[in-house]
C-alpha cells in the first residue's frame, strides 16, 4: 500500500542537503524500482546529486551513492533546533502539508 504524502522536494536546489523519505511510491522507473529495499519512511538522508529530467527528477543520496531514487519520495528537512522536541512534534513538522 502506498503512503502518498505530497512531496516538497526542490528540484532547482542542487546543493547537498537533508531530506526525509515520505512515501513508498510504487512506479515503473527502472532506476527506482527497488527503492523500498533501501529507503525507510521517516528516515533522514543526505542529497548529494539532483538530476532533473522532463518527466521526473533523479536524486542520489550520500547513504546509497551508487543508486538513484525518484524525487517524489522526499521532503526537504527544515533546518532548526530540534533538541528537546518530541518525535511526534518533529514528525508532524517534517510531514506538514502546505
Amino acid at each position: 500500500m502506498n503512503n502518498l504524502t505530497k512531496s516538497n522536494f526542490d528540484i532547482t536546489n542542487f546543493e547537498p542537503r537533508q531530506v526525509v523519505c515520505i512515501n513508498d511510491y510504487k512506479n515503473d522507473w527502472s532506476f527506482d524500482d527497488k527503492a523500498s529495499e533501501f529507503l525507510k519512511i521517516g528516515q533522514i538522508y543526505t542529497v548529494i546529486e539532483v538530476d532533473p529530467h522532463s518527466w521526473h527528477t533523479r536524486v542520489r543520496l550520500n547513504e546509497f551513492p551508487d543508486r538513484q531514487f525518484h524525487s517524489v519520495r522526499f521532503n526537504e528537512v527544515k533546518p532548526g533546533p530540534y533538541e528537546g522536541v518530541s518525535w511526534e512534534d518533529f514528525k508532524n513538522e517534517l510531514f506538514e502539508q502546505s
